[in-house]
């Protein structure tokens, strides 16, 4: 399996922001007198699964809209900005020695993310990682749909010339591992919040503890 491309998703893989998003998340959703489930919560991560309204519906008890949803993270962004910028954000194990890898043995990377070019290019200058080391930098805005659908996977590697079969995508949402299998990509699994069950097993290609055993896996296959 000759490898020539890595896709990085960004929230909860290269960076420790999910934990953040997740507080605030659950803030809102106490306020309106509920409890936070984090299982929901990881629907929404990435983008939106299919039926994701059926899920809200059954934690509020009531009938949910999309806009309704993205109203819940909407209304704290400003905060989740804020209290990123006051404590940093966290750089997941792996993810500097994996890019070195990777630069050292020739291999194409991308990132792939649901968020706004601005919020990837903030994360990366907060964290002094210059995006230079990226080949090409696919934005959720930049696309018509975003994950499950495999839109941005695909035009990712379109941006770079490599074909699918010559790429692999790193997730750590169950939204990403759905939009790799849509784009025919393999997907390595690094859990954040979500643990792995027996749906993420069936569909991950490989799943990794961190990024660190990426390395390994990645070694392996080629």
């Amino acid at each position: 399996m000759a490898i020539k491309l890595v896709i990085f998703d960004m929230d909860g893989l290269m960076f420790d922001t999910e934990a953040v998003s997740y507080r605030l998340w659950a803030k809102k959703i106490k306020e309106m007198g509920y409890e936070p489930s984090v299982q929901v919560f990881a629907r929404s991560m990435g983008g939106h699964s299919a039926g994701i309204e059926e899920h809200y519906e059954k934690l509020l008890g009531r009938k949910v809209s999309i806009d309704e949803i993205d109203g819940l993270f909407r209304s704290s962004h400003g905060d989740f900005l804020e209290i990123l910028e006051k404590e940093g954000v966290g750089v997941k194990e792996g993810l500097l020695t994996l890019l070195d890898w990777l630069e050292e043995n020739g291999i194409k990377k991308v990132i792939g993310s649901s968020s706004s070019q601005s919020t990837i290019r903030k994360y990366l200058s907060w964290t002094n990682i210059s995006p230079d080391r990226f080949d090409y930098i696919m934005s959720g805005d930049m696309a018509k749909n975003l994950k499950p659908d495999p839109e941005i996977f695909l035009t990712a590697c379109e941006k770079v010339g490599i074909a699918t079969s010559e790429a692999i995508v790193l997730e750590d949402s169950r939204n990403g591992l759905y939009a790799a299998c849509a784009a025919k990509i393999p997907c390595i699994f690094v859990p954040d919040m979500l643990a792995p069950d027996e749906d993420i097993e069936n569909k991950a290609f490989k799943i990794a503890d961190n990024l660190l055993l990426v390395i390994d896996i990645l070694k392996g296959i080629m």
